[in-house]
C-alpha cells in the first residue's frame, strides 16, 4: 500500500518524462499506469492521467475502508454479544404453578421477564394438555337403558366414571363400603349427569362375607347387569391383614373383586351383550413383581406395601385373562385397563399413624407433580371407553391405557400361572360353597 501511494505521488507532482523528439503539446509518453489497475490510457494527456489515478486510487481506499469498518462491526457485536450483555440464567428449572407479581412489567427488564415465564407456563400447559392428561374417550356411545355395577364409586376414579355414564343414561348402581360418603356422590352424580338412577349397595371388598352379601342383594333387585366394573381399591402403608386372614391389598383389590364377579355371572349373561372391566395398574410391571405361590400372605419376605399393590394389580390382570378364555363363546367380555398415575384419595387408607403425615407430603409435592398426574375424571376415560364404545362388544382379554390396546408384563399371558392363581382363588374365597348357597 505504501508502495502504491509513492508511485502516485510522483506521479501526481512531478514532471512526467517526455519524448525528446516530441515537441507537440499531446503528451507521447505512455505511463505505466497498469500497476494501478487502469488500462488502455495510452498517449492520454498529462492531466487526464492524473485524474484517472486519483479515482482508482480513492476507490481503492474506500474499498479498504469499508472492509475495516465491517471488521469493527463484527468484533463490536462479538464484544456486546459474549462480554457486555452478561451471562443468559443457567437455570432451566420450571415455574410450575407459581404465582409471580413482577413490578414495572410494561417494559424493559420486567416485560422480558414476563414473557419468559409465559412461555414457560405456555410450554407446561401444553404438555400437560396434550400428552400427560392422556386420551380422552373417543367413544360417544349412549348407555340408555344399561345397567352399571361400579365398586369403590364414591370417589376419584370410580365416582368421574359413574358420572360421564349416567350423562350418558345408564342406571347406576354405587357398590361402596361408606354409606354416608356414597350418598353424598349420589347426589353429586344425580346433579352433574341430570340423571335420577343412582342407587346405591353397601360393599366391602376385602370382606368375602360382606362380597356374598351385595351379590345376593344385587340378584335379587336387577333382572340383568350389563356392565360390570371393579374398580375399588386400597394402597396402605400398613401390613394390615382382612377380616379372612389375608393380605390386605391381594384381598380388597383382588379377592373381593374375584368373588363378586363370579357370584354376579348369571345376572351378566341375561344381558345381550355384557362387559366385565377389572381396574389394574403399570405397577404390576415394576420390581418383578410375582404371585408368589408359597407365600401368598408375603409372610416370609419383607413386607412392602407398594410391592404388595402392585401384585394385587398383576393378579387383577391374570384374573381377567383367565376369565376371558373361560367365557369365550359367550355374551360376556372382560379386559383389564392402566387409568395412568391419577390423583386420587389413596391417602385416607394409610391410617391414623401416617395419614397426617402422607397428607403433608402429598400437598407439598402436588404442585411439582401437576404435571405428571391425572385428574380423577382423566384417568376414568379408558373405563368409559371399555364400558360404552359399541365396537368393544367381541373384544376380550385384553389390556388397556389410554383407550388403545397395550400388552402388559409377559407373566400375564403365562396361561398355566392364570389358571392357577384362579384355582388358588377359588380355594381363598369357597367360591364353589358360596355359589350352591345361591
Amino acid at each position: 500500500m505504501s508502495r502504491h501511494i509513492d508511485d502516485i505521488k510522483n506521479m501526481l507532482f512531478d514532471e512526467p518524462d517526455f519524448d525528446s523528439d516530441n515537441n507537440d503539446d499531446e503528451v507521447k509518453t505512455r505511463f505505466d499506469v497498469h500497476k494501478f489497475g487502469i488500462k488502455g490510457f495510452e498517449k492520454s494527456k498529462y492531466e487526464d492521467a492524473r485524474v484517472a489515478l486519483a479515482v482508482n486510487l480513492g476507490a481503492k481506499i474506500m474499498f479498504t475502508f469499508i472492509i475495516g469498518f465491517i471488521l469493527v462491526l463484527i468484533l463490536l457485536y462479538a464484544s456486546k454479544k459474549f462480554y457486555w450483555s452478561g451471562t443468559r440464567c443457567p437455570s432451566k428449572d420450571r415455574m410450575d404453578d407459581k404465582i409471580v407479581v413482577i413490578t414495572g412489567s410494561n417494559t424493559g427488564i420486567g416485560k422480558s421477564t414476563a414473557i419468559e415465564l409465559a412461555k414457560r407456563v405456555i410450554l407446561l400447559y401444553a404438555s400437560k394438555k396434550f400428552y400427560w392428561s392422556g386420551t380422552r374417550c373417543p367413544s360417544k356411545d349412549r348407555m340408555d337403558d344399561k345397567i352399571v355395577v361400579i365398586t369403590g364409586s364414591n370417589t376419584g376414579i370410580g365416582k368421574s366414571t359413574a358420572i360421564e355414564l349416567a350423562k350418558r343414561g345408564a342406571r347406576i348402581i354405587l357398590a361402596c363400603r361408606n354409606q354416608q360418603r356414597a350418598e353424598e356422590a349420589k347426589q353429586e352424580i344425580q346433579i352433574k349427569s341430570n340423571n335420577n338412577q343412582i342407587e346405591i349397595e353397601i360393599l366391602d371388598t376385602s370382606s368375602l362375607q360382606s362380597v356374598r352379601e351385595c351379590a345376593t342383594r344385587l340378584r335379587k333387585r336387577l333382572p340383568r347387569i350389563d356392565v360390570l366394573i371393579n374398580n375399588a381399591g386400597v394402597l396402605t402403608q400398613s401390613n394390615e391383614k382382612s377380616i379372612d386372614g389375608f393380605e390386605i391389598h391381594f384381598a380388597t383389590n383382588y379377592l373381593g373383586h374375584f368373588l363378586l364377579t363370579n357370584l354376579l355371572l348369571d345376572l351378566l349373561k341375561k344381558a345381550p351383550s355384557a362387559r366385565i372391566i377389572n381396574v389394574a395398574a403399570l405397577a404390576h410391571q415394576f420390581f418383578n413383581c410375582q404371585i408368589h405361590w408359597d407365600d401368598i400372605n408375603l409372610e416370609k419376605t419383607s413386607y412392602k406395601a407398594f410391592y404388595a399393590y402392585a401384585r394385587s394389580k398383576l393378579a387383577n390382570i391374570m384374573f381377567t385373562n383367565e376369565l376371558a378364555k373361560r367365557l369365550k363363546g359367550t355374551n360376556i367380555t372382560a379386559n383389564s385397563l392402566h387409568p395412568g398415575l391419577v390423583h386420587t384419595e389413596f391417602i385416607r387408607y394409610a391410617g391414623s399413624r401416617y395419614e397426617k403425615i402422607l397428607y403433608i407430603i402429598e400437598q407439598l409435592i402436588t404442585p411439582i407433580l401437576w404435571i405428571f398426574i391425572k385428574s380423577s375424571e382423566e384417568g376414568a376415560q379408558t373405563t368409559i371407553y371399555l364400558a360404552s364404545d359399541i365396537h368393544l362388544d367381541n373384544v376380550s382379554g385384553k389390556y388397556f391405557s389410554d383407550c388403545v390396546e397395550i400388552q402388559p408384563s409377559k407373566m400375564t399371558l403365562n396361561e398355566e400361572d392364570n389358571r392357577r392363581l384362579w384355582l388358588l382363588s377359588e380355594k381363598m374365597t369357597k367360591l364353589d360353597d358360596s355359589l350352591k348357597n345361591f
